[in-house]
């Protein structure tokens, strides 16, 4: 019993998301330079209109929570990287 994984230990259950991911995914090429910059409102409402989004408002308040996410994961991880002494 004391190696039993408690149900809170469990990767949650994304598979209802896995859409909106994978178009954030397709997305995420839209971006306006090599640097993260946010995804562009006229690329998002582009791929709205290309595969018929029912719902537009809730579609673009998910793929923005999704890029300050990823862009805020980003910096962290440069902060980070840019602390770090150089090896050479």
């Amino acid at each position: 019993m004391k190696d039993q994984l408690k149900e809170a230990d469990l990767e949650p259950d994304i598979s209802p998301f896995m859409y909106y991911i994978d178009c954030f995914f397709e997305l995420s090429t839209c971006r306006s330079s090599m640097s993260i910059s946010p995804i562009p409102f006229t690329s998002i409402a582009e791929f709205a209109t290309i595969y018929n989004v029912d719902d537009f408002e809730e579609f673009l308040y998910l793929m923005r929570r999704l890029d300050s996410v990823f862009i805020e994961h980003h910096d962290k991880e440069e902060k980070k990287n840019a602390t770090k002494p150089n090896p050479s």
